[in-house]
């Protein structure tokens, strides 16, 4: 994520949680499981988190 991006999230919005993965624009879609795997397991934890 680069600098100008990380500022953006964190002035509009309020905690963001914002997790980093070593890869390219949309490399978690079409780079197989090393790439897909850690993005799939994020959303998971995310969405197990109790509101």
């Amino acid at each position: 994520m680069g600098e100008k991006y990380r500022k953006r999230y964190l002035e509009y919005f309020r905690n963001p949680e914002i997790r980093e993965f070593d890869m390219v624009h949309e490399q978690w879609l079409f780079g197989g499981e090393r790439y897909a795997l850690p993005v799939l397991k994020a959303i998971d934890e995310f969405m197990a988190e109790p509101v």
